[in-house]
Formats: structure tokens, sequence, C-alpha cells
């Protein structure tokens, strides 16, 4: 049998499977020796995976990080919001890591409310914002069981996790931001030309540690692009720090858009709007625009068994948002299409928004 070597290579898979992602062994057991203490894992612990194998979450933030503590991996080939209720109780499952829309399919189940929550002991979601409804429902649980909420930041790229939440962080924490970054990692926010900015203005996320991948199989282009020769991966994705050191993720560089010369970052709108009680998921576009050269329209997902109006919401953000941030059209649907990751399948609006504008 050939001998394993810390620094061989390893190999995962994009969530969207369009590249592949090298990973040495050594940067999966950096990142890892730092998660199972954010997250408070133990030697003993059960936790429940059912994501896909080829998930950055299947791979390194559940699979590896209960082997390396010593826990047990109580695995289902798919999940199914119901049956994984009933493992909850069954298997006495300590740790449960989901995205937001398995929460919330889970919280729709009959069998939500009766099930045996008692031996939690962390509820950690990442992949896209947690609407406040399934926040309140899960630190409800957590009143009386003492089980944790984190969040956090990451990406395949950077092997799992790389920002936390802290124990004991409140619900506006836990809504508005992906925690902080976890030492002895490192993070900035830089402008265009990669300079850094400071707290509170807008930029781009970038990261450096011992977690980050080698290369993208096969592709030097797309690499020299993220990565630069000090070793800093810049993501692609938008926020801010507060003094804090948490993040505020404002979306994708690819999702600002501009309005009468304005910046409109849309996560930033969206979140005002799953603010509204009635709303669940919220998805904010920018269409052009003859007069502003873009504008925002609103695509809406009330929570099952609310209703809410284009009025509700014009009425919700008009003292929080400045004028030009708020959207120009409403668009209250009962479904919004998804993606695996829980995140709206924003490309699917793009098509569908075309194809109004043909008409």
């Amino acid at each position: 049998m050939a001998e394993i070597k810390l620094f061989d290579f390893n190999f995962n898979v994009l969530d969207d499977a369009v590249m592949g992602v090298p990973h040495a062994h050594y940067s999966i057991i950096e990142n890892i020796k730092v998660e199972i203490k954010k997250f408070y894992f133990r030697h003993g612990g059960r936790a429940l995976l059912h994501f896909p194998i080829n998930h950055v979450a299947a791979d390194v933030e559940i699979g590896f990080a209960a082997i390396m503590i010593g826990g047990c991996i109580v695995c289902m080939d798919r999940f199914d919001p119901a049956a994984s209720l009933a493992m909850v109780e069954k298997e006495k499952l300590h740790v449960v890591g989901q995205v937001p829309v398995m929460f919330l399919l889970q919280m729709m189940q009959p069998s939500f409310k009766e099930t045996d929550w008692s031996n939690i002991e962390l509820f950690a979601w990442a992949g896209s914002a947690a609407p406040k409804a399934m926040i309140d429902a899960l630190s409800g649980i957590c009143e009386k069981t003492g089980a944790n909420l984190i969040t956090g930041y990451g990406s395949t790229e950077v092997c799992g996790f790389v920002t936390y939440t802290e124990k004991g962080d409140d619900q506006e924490t836990l809504l508005s931001t992906a925690g902080k970054i976890a030492s002895p990692f490192e993070l900035k926010i830089v402008d265009d030309a990669r300079g850094e900015l400071p707290d509170g203005e807008i930029g781009e996320i970038a990261v450096r540690g011992a977690f980050m991948f080698k290369e993208y199989f096969n592709n030097p282009a797309a690499t020299a692009e993220v990565l630069d020769a000090d070793g800093w991966y810049y993501t692609s994705d938008l926020a801010f720090k507060d003094d804090r050191g948490y993040i505020h993720i404002t979306g994708r560089k690819s999702e600002m858009f501009k309005t009468g010369g304005e910046n409109v970052y849309p996560r930033e709108v969206e979140e005002v709007i799953e603010s509204q009680d009635a709303v669940l998921f919220a998805a904010v576009m920018g269409v052009p625009d003859e007069l502003y050269q873009e504008v925002g329209w609103a695509f809406v997902m009330p929570t099952p068994g609310k209703s809410v109006t284009e009025e509700d919401l014009r009425e919700h953000v008009k003292p929080k948002l400045a004028n030009y941030k708020q959207p120009k059209k409403y668009f209250i649907r009962p479904l919004l299409p998804l993606l695996a990751n829980g995140k709206v399948n924003k490309l699917a609006l793009r098509d569908e928004i075309n194809e109004m504008l043909r008409k």
C-alpha cells in the first residue's frame, strides 16, 4: 500500500460540479482542527449527515469533523424532511447541520413540534441567510435544551467554514451576520484594486490560511484570477465588517447593480424585506431601466400560512432603505425556485425577467 503523506492531494468537487478543487490532507486537517472547537463537537457526539457526498458539508464540515473528534456519523442516503426528524429521535442526535431550506422544510412537517430535541447540542447552518421564522423556531428549542445556534461563512475552496458566530450571540447577529474569522486564519475586505477597506465599507471578501485549496483542476487561468502570490483567495462575495469583526454579507460581485449612479447590493435589500413577519424568502434583481440604468425588482415568497401584499412590503421597506435601494416592482409568489444549497435560483429568475422584458 502506498504511504499517505500530509501534503498529498485529496479531491473535492465544487457544489455546482463545474471544476474540481484539489485539497491536501493538511488543509482539511488544519480547518477541521478549528471547526471542532468552534462547533463544540465532542468525543462521542452523534451528527446527522444527509448531504450529497461531493458536498463540502459532507466531506469536511460534518464527515471529517466527526471522525477527527471521535464522534459518530449517522448517515441518510438523501435529505427527507420527515425522515430526518424521525432520525433525530431514533438516533438521539447531538448535531444537526443543514442549509436553511432544510430546516424550513422540516418546520413544515406536522411532526416538527412533537420531535424530541432533548439531545441536540448544536444547530448549524450556512449556504444562505436564515429567515427569521427559522431562527425563532430553533431559538425556542435551544431555550429548553441549552443547544447552541451557530452560523458562518465558507466555501469548497477554503475547505468549509472560516468564519463563525459565537455561543450566545443574539438573534440579530445570527440573522444579519456570518460571524468573524477564526484564529489563526485571516480575512480582509478589499476594493476593486484589492486594497484593504476600513470597517463598515462594502467590498470583496479575501481570506488566507492553511485551509486553502491548491488550484482549480486543470484550469490555471481561473486559479490565477482568485489566488494571489501572497496566498490570498478573493471570493467574489461582497460584505462589510462591523466593529466586532463580524462580516455582513451583501451578495456576489456579479449581483450588484447601479441605479441612478448608486450601487445597490441585493442582499441588503433582501434582508430588509425578509424582516417583514410574513416573508420567508426574497430575491432582488437588477433590471434594465431607460431612466435609471437599472432598477430593483423583488421576488417574494410568503411564510406558509401567512399573506403579504405589495403595499405591505412598500410600507415596510420605506423607513428602512434609501429611496434608490427600494424595489420598483414586487412579485409575490407561493414558491420561488431554489437551488440544492437552499439559495434562491437567481438564474431561473433572470430567465423569467428576460422573458417578461421581451413581451
